[in-house]
């Protein structure tokens, strides 16, 4: 049996995560969770910390690889890129030109942010055990319809957005 240590987002990445590794590679896996941590409340699962790119980022380093290396085959580390240019993030999504990059470019720029916290010694260790799963703008904007493809109510959630000036919620156009 495979095992694969999953660190992620929150809870929806880890679900939707999940969905796609047990899809794709059968009952022949264990998912193993490291970020966030999770608990089960009246049957739904629930954050016990938070969340988000920092913790993601917080746990790009050598003693949870290390650590995690001991009991998982791989380890999958998911980051959304919708707020790369925040400090400590700090991946910028411009050229010199000031036009957007390619989202090869992104990617490349964001491996290489999360790759920052993990000595060269053990990167090279395992980085054919790492696999990063980089989500252009948030997994939910792309994935929940698939995850939720029989549940209209939760699929079409996904027609809301937070704008980067306003703290509320907004019906996409």
């Amino acid at each position: 049996m495979i095992t694969i240590g999953l660190i992620c987002e929150g809870t929806s990445e880890v679900k939707i995560l999940t969905y796609i590794i047990n899809r794709y590679l059968g009952d022949d896996v264990a998912i193993n969770r490291i970020q966030p941590s999770l608990r089960l409340s009246h049957g739904i699962e629930k954050q016990n910390d938070e969340g988000g790119w920092l913790q993601v980022l917080n746990h790009c380093n050598d003693n949870v690889i290390t650590n995690n290396m001991v009991t998982n085959d791989y380890i999958v580390i998911q980051i959304d890129t919708d707020t790369c240019i925040q400090k400590n993030y700090d991946v910028d999504i411009y050229d010199e030109m000031h036009n957007k990059v390619p989202d090869s470019v992104l990617y490349d720029r964001v491996c290489a942010r999360l790759k920052q916290n993990i000595s060269d010694e053990v990167w090279n260790a395992y980085s054919d055990k790492i696999i990063f799963a980089i989500c252009f703008n948030e997994t939910e904007c792309w994935l929940l319809p698939l995850y939720y493809s029989n549940d209209a109510k939760k699929r079409c959630a996904t027609t809301y957005f937070k704008s980067a000036t306003s703290k509320r919620w907004h019906r996409d156009p």
